[in-house]
């Protein structure tokens, strides 16, 4: 694999603490591509390049290189298995760093703790209670008996691309349908924790996809474990073309310094978490005053506007409102 760059097959999440933002799509945009820097940030579930995600993060967090006084510093179990949800439970990758100590063999601590992390996630993962596979709208897996029950896992496949865009999962408790959790992307992998009760099935429903989506497992467990409590939390990343964020639903950015040469601007919006955004009272104004003319939709992207910007030198700032998500990122890029 190759990890960014202009021939990249693979890209870095946008931190180094091992986690992914939810949802994780992993196609982008041909241009988003090109630039060789691309993050999660810029996953496009739209997007006509195949390039999957990376999460990376060292064992002796943050450092990377072992050294005679950060042995503290080897992660924990319980620090490990939340790097797990939450990189590959969201469908990534997960790159797990463990460096050579002076006798150029892993270190006896940072070698015993991942031996405990593999050994936790075979008995957490390791064999179902049933499972199943298949296409279309509905999937049902039915359980040999009625069975304790506190995690799913669902795999896409994605062979035709990442076709779920949104998806609802339900449990059959003494003959009545409950519902046990809901998202957008499925992907490599989602790690679905449910409350844990005994159920006689579990029914997967596509709400949306583009064309017919398929899944290559259907899994569930019973643990007997708790997830981590932040297994459904938020990430922050990092995108070498971030200008800012909106917050409450409102942003107002300054442009100026990225404004290098006269063009056309892209100016995108990502939101964080699984709503949606959509763009309201957008405003261009240079100098302070408003420049309705230079702005017009991205027709590749309901989330894009185009800013066309005679030249320099002048002071450049955006503001309006966002609908739907309440907070997320705006990336910026000469076209």
């Amino acid at each position: 694999m190759i990890f960014q760059g202009p021939f990249a097959t693979i890209r870095w999440v946008g931190n180094e603490d091992g986690f992914a933002p939810y949802p994780v799509w992993n196609a982008v945009a041909k241009s988003d591509a090109g630039t060789g820097i691309a993050t999660a940030m810029h996953g496009d579930p739209q997007g006509d390049v195949w390039l999957p995600l990376e999460t990376d993060v060292s064992i002796r967090r943050p450092d990377w290189f072992w050294s005679t006084h950060n042995e503290r510093r080897v992660l924990s179990l319980e620090q490990l298995l939340e790097i797990y949800y939450r990189s590959v439970g969201r469908g990534t990758q997960l790159l797990l760093n463990i460096p050579a100590d002076r006798r150029g063999l892993l270190p006896d601590a940072d070698a015993a703790r991942a031996r405990e992390f593999g050994n936790e996630i075979q008995r957490r993962f390791g064999r179902s209670v049933a499972e199943t596979r298949g296409s279309g709208e509905s999937l049902t897996l039915s359980l040999p008996s009625p069975t304790r029950l506190d995690h799913l896992t669902l795999e896409e496949d994605c062979s035709a691309g990442q076709r779920v865009r949104g998806y609802k999962l339900e449990g059959r408790a003494q003959e009545k349908w409950v519902m046990l959790g809901k998202g957008t992307a499925i992907g490599q992998k989602r790690i679905q924790p449910v409350t844990p009760a005994v159920f006689e099935a579990v029914r997967l429903t596509i709400t949306a996809s583009v064309g017919q989506a398929a899944m290559r497992r259907l899994a569930a467990f019973d643990t007997g474990s708790q997830p981590p409590s932040t297994w459904d939390a938020p990430a922050p990343v990092w995108a070498d073309d971030a200008v800012g964020e909106w917050k409450q639903h409102r942003f107002s950015i300054d442009l100026s310094k990225k404004i290098t040469a006269a063009g056309s601007y892209q100016l995108r919006f990502v939101p964080q978490g699984e709503s949606a955004a959509a763009i309201e009272n957008f405003q261009l104004l240079f100098d302070g005053i408003p420049q309705p003319n230079l702005v017009r939709r991205d027709p590749g992207s309901a989330t894009s506007v185009i800013l066309t910007v005679p030249g320099i030198g002048q002071k450049a700032k955006v503001n309006g409102l966002v609908r739907g998500a309440d907070q997320g990122t705006l990336l910026f890029r000469r076209l």
